[in-house]
């Protein structure tokens, strides 16, 4: 019997926190693993307050590079560091998360750059329209296709479709109206889509 897939919406709020929300960070879990999808500045506070083990989370799926849905990053990595926890943290974005992320880390906490172990980050990258399937413990795997969206192109912003468990959750950071929020979410069972215009 597959476990039941829950969805925990963390933060849902504008790069501002405005309405004292916090930003974009949503957990996936079952019983014995979790992921994130995105994991803005905000994101350690988040699962704090909701009662979620951050050094439990095997992986960041990023969505875009604007600082409210990835900078919490850092934050995690060197969370799990502090513990003890020895497996990386695994990060998957759009194309330019592996040079961009240690560089962000490296500003936010200087003292630990020259010791980029001390992130302890697996990074990979994936490609639009083509499916990434990644090494997890879940049992059937993980497989994230990005779909290019409407958003600031500098961010690289992506629609992600995750099958995992036999489901398929859709989950679009910020955008605007884009035709392949329907080829993204075609068939899903759950789709989520944040909205920027």
């Amino acid at each position: 019997m597959v476990a039941p897939i829950r969805i925990r919406f963390i933060g849902c709020g504008d790069a501002f926190g405005s309405g004292g929300r916090l930003q974009t960070c949503l957990c996936v879990e079952s019983d014995t693993h979790r992921f994130l999808i995105d994991c803005g500045a905000s994101a350690l506070v988040g699962l704090r307050k909701f009662g979620v083990d951050p050094n439990a989370i095997d992986t960041v799926l990023v969505t875009h590079m604007h600082g409210d849905h990835y900078a919490g990053i850092p934050w995690l990595a060197l969370q799990r560091a502090a513990a003890g926890v020895k497996r990386p943290l695994g990060v998957v974005g759009p194309e330019g998360t592996a040079a961009r992320l240690p560089r962000l880390a490296g500003h936010l906490f200087p003292s630990a750059s020259p010791r980029p172990d001390r992130f302890n980050l697996a990074i990979r990258e994936y490609a639009s329209f083509r499916p990434t399937t990644l090494p997890l413990a879940w049992p059937s795997g993980l497989t994230v296709t990005g779909f290019p969206v409407t958003h600031v192109p500098a961010t690289n912003p992506h629609a992600l479709r995750i099958e995992v468990e036999g489901k398929v959750i859709v989950f679009s950071g910020d955008t605007a109206w884009d035709d392949h929020l329907i080829d993204a979410a075609a068939g899903a069972d759950i789709f989520i889509c944040e909205a920027w215009s």
